[in-house]
């Protein structure tokens, strides 16, 4: 049996569903992308990693600060994805990655401090996932993304 919700119990899930966005700054509207593979690389969890990446201008408005960066998978994708970000130039090592995101999720991921005021940069690759559309290549990716300092 449903127990009914009463305007106590309503404003405690309503507090709790807003209150973690109260700390997200606005983002800027964020740039899309797609992206074709040449070719993808198997991984060990069965997805394939396409061997195309788009790089990102990350700008952080004072010396060291921390950024923000939303990440998502347009809701044209067929398949689930993972979005693997690293810090250009760099090292081979991700600085994130996202969770696995289905067609229309995003994840918001807090990127260490270290971003100048004139611009770094991030490459973002992606992991498709088998299932839907993706029977064992993947053939294109894209990517909604936009960056922000953290307040």
């Amino acid at each position: 049996m449903l127990t009914p919700f009463t305007p106590r119990s309503l404003l405690a899930l309503t507090t709790l569903a807003v209150a973690p966005l109260a700390a997200v700054p606005a983002l800027a509207d964020p740039e899309s992308w797609e992206v074709t593979c040449t070719s993808s690389t198997p991984v060990s969890d069965g997805g394939m990693i396409c061997n195309e990446g788009k790089m990102l201008k990350v700008s952080a408005p004072n010396p060291g600060q921390k950024m923000l960066l939303r990440i998502g998978a347009p809701t044209t994708h067929c398949s689930d994805i993972t979005y693997v970000i690293n810090r250009f130039p760099g090292s081979s090592t991700p600085i994130a990655t996202t969770r696995r995101l289905a067609p229309g999720e995003d994840q918001i991921i807090e990127l260490a401090e270290g971003w100048a005021e004139e611009g770094t940069y991030i490459t973002i690759s992606a992991i498709g996932h088998v299932g839907g559309c993706n029977v064992g290549h993947s053939h294109g990716w894209a990517v909604e993304v936009s960056a922000a300092p953290v307040p």
